[in-house]
């Protein structure tokens, strides 16, 4: 989530591929077969982030007050 806040901000919608890229042209890798769809899978699972609309591929940090 620090490349992601780094790179586009808190609140800012980014596809995730995007975000991936990011993430890999930072230095980071992902596990598995099919490391883009291990990164989506996990993605869904963090708190503090969130989906933009269903199937959009796109999300955000939320903003913390």
């Amino acid at each position: 989530m620090q490349v992601l806040e780094r790179h586009v901000g808190s609140g800012e919608p980014v596809h995730y591929r995007d975000w991936y890229a990011l993430l890999r042209a930072a230095g980071y890798h992902v596990k598995g077969k099919d490391p883009l769809a291990s990164f989506l899978a996990q993605i869904s699972k963090v708190e503090g982030v969130e989906p933009l609309g269903r199937r959009s591929g796109k999300y955000r940090l939320r903003r913390v007050a």
